[in-house]
């Protein structure tokens, strides 16, 4: 088996509303997701209902890693992106973030 990176960028069009990392599902085994260093507030990292409150704090310039195995799932199984959102304390604001994807030889 053959890995490949792929990466993404995601801002949030409205600050403080939840918006998922990718629009369409995104199956991987894991994560990296990165606040851009342009931004001047915090990302928030959680679920559909992410904001301020309750997310993940991911300052300017921070990252945050995930794998399913963090949480004690076995190393097989995967996740989708697509049900990781973000928010931001200030509109535009946003991640760019990379992932490993399975390829054919």
């Amino acid at each position: 088996m053959k890995l490949d990176i792929q990466s993404f960028q995601k801002d949030v069009t409205a600050a403080l509303t939840a918006e998922p990392l990718t629009a369409a599902l995104t199956i991987t085994n894991g994560m990296v997701i990165i606040a851009k260093t342009t931004n001047t507030g915090n990302i928030f990292f959680g679920n559909s209902a992410v904001s301020p409150s309750n997310g993940v704090i991911i300052p300017p310039g921070a990252s945050v890693s995930f794998n399913p195995t963090d949480l004690g799932f076995s190393l097989g199984d995967q996740i989708d992106l697509n049900r990781f959102y973000i928010d931001a304390a200030v509109s535009g604001e946003g991640v760019s973030g990379f992932y490993p994807k399975k390829v054919n030889a």
